[in-house]
C-alpha cells in the first residue's frame, strides 16, 4: 500500500512541511544516503489533505534504515511508537487524503 499511495500522489507523512511541530528528525543518525528521504516538502509544492498520522502507511517507522538508531523523535503525547511506520494497511486518514484528493 505504501508504494502504490506513492504512485496515486501522496507524499510521506514525514515529508509534510508541517512536519516539525509531530516530529523532530536525528539527520546524525540517518544514512547519508537515505538522508533525502527525510526532507521536509515545501507548503508551496504540497497540499496538504488532512491532520499529522503517525500511524499512516506512509509514514517511516522510527529506527532509521541500515543504523537501527532513531532516525526522529516524536513532539506529542499518547502515539504508540510501536505503531508508527506499520505496512498493515491504510488508516482511516490515509483514506480520507486519498478521498480529498480525488474527489
Amino acid at each position: 500500500m505504501h508504494e502504490m499511495s506513492h504512485t496515486i500522489g501522496i507524499i510521506h507523512e514525514h515529508n509534510r512541511p508541517d512536519r516539525d511541530q509531530y516530529i523532530r528528525v536525528l539527520p546524525k543518525n540517518i544514512p547519508a544516503d537515505w538522508l533525502s528521504q527525510y526532507s521536509k516538502a515545501s507548503s508551496d509544492d504540497i497540499r496538504l489533505l488532512g491532520k499529522y498520522d503517525y500511524y499512516s502507511v506512509m509514514h517511516y517507522p522510527i529506527p532509521a534504515p541500515k543504523t537501527g538508531k532513531p532516525s526522529f523523535q516524536v513532539l506529542q503525547g499518547n502515539v504508540d511508537l510501536n505503531k508508527i511506520g506499520q505496512r498493515d494497511g491504510l488508516t482511516d486518514t490515509d483514506k480520507e487524503k486519498i478521498k480529498k484528493l480525488y474527489s
